[in-house]
Order: structure tokens, then C-alpha cells, then sequence
């Protein structure tokens, strides 16, 4: 697994998953079922084709605290898949030298929301649009970049 991102601990509903998925990534979103907050991150795989390096510095505001998700896209239906919504989209990681950005779509961010470690970008419509990783040690860099095939 390149990188698995927990943001809020235990929870005593299993949360639902926003699922992006094609035949080269995998990456699911964690989100509370009783408020939206977005509560973990794993990709997966990810194919080398997705895999970017980057020097990009540019930087947004950064607000504290976890985003949350309008939840009404998770239509009820009986069984454990009703807890999954699957998007064909293809995410894309780019790498720098400390931090590692993974794109959920082709929207980027107007702002991040999170801490010093863990952001996340939300468009100026407020969607998740990705995740980045700030302050990475370079073997941390390594292993994300070990995890692409």
C-alpha cells in the first residue's frame, strides 16, 4: 500500500467509502455515516503512469480542522455494498521532494483543509478533490514511490 491515512480514530458505525477506481488505481475514502467527516484515506495501487514528480511549491490557504461530505450520494440499500459509491476517475500522484499529493479527479483545490502533516483539497464548490502529505522523510517518499507499479 503506497500510503493508508487514518484522521479520526474509532468510530462505533463502519463508515461509507467513496471508491475511485480504474484498472491501474484504487484509492477509497473513509467517511462517517453519522456527520461526513471524512475519516481515512488508502490508496491502494496506483500505476507508474500516474505517478508524477514535482518541485510545484505554489501554495494555498490552509484551514484547520477535516472536511466533511455531503452524504446523500449513498443511497440506502440492504447489504455491506450500499456503504460503497464507486467513481471512474483517474487519480494521479504527484511527488515531491517532503510531501506527496494524490489527485482523486482533474479538479484541483481552491484551499487545503487539515493540519501540519495531512491536507486536504477542496474545490471552490467544496469537493474533495485530494489529499497531500506534508514533512515526508525521504523514506517515506521511497516507500510511496515503491508502492507504484
Amino acid at each position: 500500500v503506497p500510503f493508508s491515512v487514518t484522521v479520526v480514530g474509532q468510530f462505533n458505525n463502519p463508515p461509507l467509502y467513496w471508491r475511485v477506481r480504474t484498472k491501474d488505481a484504487l484509492v477509497e475514502v473513509g467517511v462517517s455515516a453519522t456527520n461526513g467527516l471524512v475519516r481515512s484515506l488508502v490508496l491502494t495501487a496506483i500505476s507508474s503512469s500516474g505517478l508524477t514528480l514535482s518541485t510545484d511549491s505554489r501554495h494555498l490557504p490552509v484551514r484547520t480542522g477535516v472536511p466533511r461530505v455531503d452524504t446523500s450520494i449513498w443511497r440506502p440499500r440492504p447489504g455491506f455494498e450500499s456503504r460503497f459509491v464507486e467513481v471512474n476517475a483517474a487519480p494521479a500522484l504527484v511527488r515531491g521532494d517532503s510531501e506527496a499529493t494524490l489527485y482523486l479527479s482533474d479538479a484541483r483545490p481552491a484551499s487545503w483543509t487539515g493540519s501540519s502533516r495531512v491536507r486536504f483539497g477542496v474545490t471552490a464548490s467544496s469537493h474533495l478533490c485530494g489529499v497531500q502529505l506534508c514533512s515526508l522523510s525521504p523514506a517515506e517518499i521511497r516507500t510511496i514511490a515503491e508502492g507504484t507499479r
